[in-house]
């Protein structure tokens, strides 16, 4: 949607960034997304202050510009946490946020900025539909969406999901690719790729399954899966078990993807859903054609099927198996698709997604003194009184919980959230259960 704040948003101040990095610390799509975002704008001259839930480790995951502030804030959710929380943002005198993530980690940022006047970006890195089925609900993640003053999402698709009166503060921007492009490696053997978080939803075991269908007709062909997870273990027992020793590899994780790129033949993203793959728009530009399910919203929309990649019918072991011997016993195919896809990728150049993203900000950063999270904004005076609107009314109710990362009533999750330590070591397991259970 384009900024509906006035032309004066396009004014050369330099602003002050603050962006949730959650935990740097790990390898995942939103912590890559945050630290691309924050060297761009600080090499356009910005400020950018990432507050992060951990200490900086010594040798990050993700390459950032040197010039960026690194903020150790709490995170806990709990009462106590959000008032020092308040304390280290107002300190920063940000003239705007950014929390992006697909869940309650919303609901601190909206704790701490009530009634400060700095504005806040809610962007969201998933599909509408899982945080409203899986993820989250659609009640507290609109009442979210009505608080910030502006609404970031990977894709059009994903507009149709808020109610015609967000629409003029939502807007759409893509991830940038922003990778160094490799030539082709020399290799022994051609190979198909897969790489991201090795989570159930990313469904690898069923690419494990495909490809020992096809091994025994394409014996020169390897499998490299790249990521860490809670499925790391999980895949290796099963690409043991059905007998592809030599032939699979769970690779682990990689700081230099673009080498993965650039020694593979095929991109195959066998997900149930993504929001926007990084791998696949990144593959693309490095000449890859890509395979994954047409179902899977986010893959379905990037991968133009015939042209920059093939899309299995099907969401099973068969069809993605049928779908890869496509372009395996084909060289032209893949040839011919991985230079389609190489031109389908440039609007999604650096340059073109850090102008929006810049636009956007300072956009945003205009409403600094009257933004909507303050009761000014949402009240009305019915009946002789004032009155909060349905939104605001359910999200002070979710900001005044004795956890903010917490719904009513979760014993257990409290007791998880009270302790930093115990979230960070369960969370790759609650991750696992949710896939198993889906």
């Amino acid at each position: 949607m384009p900024c509906n704040r006035g032309t004066a948003a396009i004014c050369g101040e330099k602003m002050h960034i603050v962006i949730d990095g959650h935990s740097l610390g790990i390898l995942g799509g939103i912590e890559r997304v945050v630290c691309d975002l924050a060297s761009a704008m600080v090499q356009r001259g910005h400020r950018v202050s990432i507050f992060i839930s951990e200490p900086l480790p010594e040798k990050p995951i993700y390459a950032v510009d040197k010039r960026v502030r690194f903020v150790v804030y709490a995170h806990g959710g709990r009462q106590k946490h959000l008032a020092e929380f308040r304390r280290q943002i107002l300190a920063c005198a940000p003239d705007v946020c950014i929390s992006p993530a697909a869940d309650r980690r919303h609901f601190p940022w909206c704790a701490a900025l009530w009634n400060s006047g700095i504005p806040l970006v809610v962007s969201e890195h998933s599909t509408p539909e899982d945080v409203e089925s899986r993820i989250w609900n659609r009640p507290e993640r609109l009442a979210v969406m009505a608080a910030a003053d502006a609404i970031h999402m990977l894709r059009t698709s994903c507009l149709p999901s808020l109610p015609d009166t967000l629409l003029d503060k939502a807007h759409v921007i893509p991830n940038a690719v922003n990778l160094p492009l490799l030539e082709k490696s020399p290799k022994d053997h051609p190979i198909i790729l897969s790489m991201g978080r090795l989570e159930r939803d990313k469904q690898n075991h069923i690419l494990l399954d495909a490809f020992a269908m096809l091994a025994p007709d394409f014996p020169q062909w390897r499998l490299e899966v790249w990521g860490g997870g809670p499925e790391q273990s999980r895949l290796k027992r099963q690409a043991h078990r059905l007998g592809l020793k030599g032939r699979a590899h769970i690779c682990g994780l990689t700081t230099r993807p673009e080498a993965c790129y650039a020694s593979a033949d095929i991109l195959c993203q066998p997900s149930r859903h993504e929001a926007f793959p990084g791998a696949v728009i990144e593959s693309m530009a490095a000449g890859l054609p890509v395979v994954g399910f047409a179902q899977c919203s986010g893959v379905n929309e990037l991968v133009r099927n015939g042209t920059t990649g093939l899309l299995a019918p099907e969401m099973t072991a068969v069809s993605l198996a049928e779908t890869l011997r496509t372009l395996m016993q084909s060289t032209t195919k893949r040839e011919h698709m991985g230079s389609n896809g190489r031109e389908a990728t440039m609007p999604y150049s650096p340059q073109l997604v850090y102008d929006a993203w810049e636009k956007l900000l300072e956009c945003t950063a205009l409403c600094k003194g009257k933004t909507n999270l303050r009761e000014a904004a949402f009240s009305t005076n019915e009946h002789n009184g004032l009155e909060l609107h349905p939104e605001l009314q359910l999200l002070r109710h979710c900001i005044a919980r004795p956890n903010v990362l917490v719904a009513d009533g979760n014993l257990l999750r409290q007791l998880v959230f009270s302790s930093p330590w115990l979230t960070q070591r369960l969370r790759p397991f609650y991750s696992w259960l949710k896939g198993s259970w889906s």
